[in-house]
C-alpha cells in the first residue's frame, strides 16, 4: 500500500491590523488658563477708626479709673451711628488737668476737670460695605451737646456724669494696606500652578480616553 500522507495544517490567519491610536491634540499654545486667584484687598480686612474726645467731669481720676464709665462711653458712642456697635469700641482714659483739690476747709474735695478719652473702633471685614463710611461721617458731624446727652444716658447707672463735651477730635480712618504692585503672592502662585497642572492632566486624560475608544 502507498503511504498515507500527513494532513496539511490550515494556514494561520494573519492578525487583523490594529488601528493606530489617535494622537493626543497638539499644544497650540492655547492651553486652558486657570482663573486668577484674587489677592487680599481691603474688602477682606477690618477698618480702623481712631480719635479722641475731651470731657469735663466732676472727678477726673475716678472717671478714668472706672471700667463702667469706659463701657458707658462705648455705648454712648455707638448711639451716634446705627452702623456702630459698642463691642467695636476700645477706649482709654487719661486725666487732662493736673489734680486739684479744694482747700482743707472744704474737705479736700477734688475739683471738676477734663479727661481725654482716646478710642479705637475696629470695623470688622464682615460688616456692611458702607459701615466704616457711615461711622466716620457720624463722628465727624457729632455735635458736643448731642454727644453729651448720649453719653449721660449711657452713664445713668454708673454714678458718673459728663458736665461738658469740651472737644471732639476729627476721626482718622486707617484703611487696610493694599498689596503693592510688583509683589507676588506666593499662595496665589501655588494655586495658579495647581490649577494649570489640573488643566493639563485633564487634557492628557481626554486624549488617552479618545485613543482607547478608537482602539476598541
Amino acid at each position: 500500500d502507498a503511504p498515507t500522507s500527513a494532513p496539511t495544517s490550515a494556514p494561520t490567519p494573519a492578525p487583523a491590523p490594529t488601528s493606530a491610536p489617535t494622537p493626543a491634540p497638539e499644544d497650540d499654545g492655547t492651553s486652558p488658563t486657570p482663573s486668577p486667584t484674587p489677592s487680599p484687598d481691603a474688602a477682606g480686612e477690618e477698618t480702623v477708626i481712631k480719635g479722641s474726645v475731651t470731657l469735663k467731669v466732676a472727678d477726673p481720676e475716678a472717671f478714668c479709673g472706672s471700667q463702667s464709665a469706659l463701657d458707658a462711653f462705648a455705648d454712648g458712642m455707638a448711639e451716634l451711628s446705627g452702623s456702630l456697635e459698642a463691642a467695636w469700641v476700645n477706649a482709654t482714659c487719661a486725666v487732662a488737668d493736673s489734680a486739684r483739690r479744694l482747700s482743707d476747709d472744704d474737705g479736700g474735695r477734688r475739683l471738676e476737670g477734663n479727661v481725654v478719652i482716646s478710642y479705637t473702633i475696629r470695623v470688622p471685614a464682615d460688616a456692611s460695605s458702607d459701615a466704616a463710611g457711615a461711622i466716620e461721617t457720624a463722628l465727624t458731624g457729632a455735635e458736643p451737646a448731642n454727644l453729651k446727652t448720649l453719653l449721660n444716658t449711657a452713664l445713668a447707672d454708673s454714678g458718673f456724669q459728663v458736665l461738658e463735651v469740651a472737644a471732639i477730635e476729627a476721626p482718622v480712618v486707617e484703611q487696610p494696606a493694599a498689596p503693592q504692585k510688583g509683589t507676588t503672592d506666593s499662595g496665589a502662585v501655588r494655586s495658579a500652578l495647581a490649577q494649570t497642572a489640573t488643566a493639563l492632566l485633564a487634557a492628557a486624560t481626554a486624549g488617552l480616553s479618545a485613543a482607547a475608544a478608537a482602539a476598541v
